[in-house]
């Protein structure tokens, strides 16, 4: 995945939702965290380098969104969210096989 995805996406993954609670080698504070429900599903169906490239930046995109519909917030530390993306699962994969566009 590109570099601003893997960034984006170790951005948002180590927010935990849990004050005080960090991780060594990415701490963050704020939040809401996001739980994306369903996201190792979307990530299990990939057959090659090229639709795990497109499940890692539609997972990115999907964090991108949803931190505009919640703002990152110092306050926020305690909070999380929960995304469902199920219907992400096929489309990845569908996608690439010129079934969806």
């Amino acid at each position: 995945a590109p570099e601003g995805v893997r960034r984006a996406l170790g951005a948002e993954m180590a927010l935990t939702g849990i004050h005080g609670q960090s991780f060594l080698r990415t701490p963050a504070a704020g939040g809401p965290a996001f739980l994306v429900y369903y996201g190792p599903a979307v990530l299990q169906r990939c057959k090659t380098l090229a639709e795990m490239r497109k499940a890692m930046t539609t997972l990115a995109s999907v964090y991108d969104a949803a931190r505009l519909l919640w703002p990152w917030d110092e306050a926020g530390v305690d909070g999380t969210v929960t995304i469902e993306v199920g219907a992400l699962k096929y489309a990845c994969a569908q996608s690439s096989e010129g079934k969806l566009r």
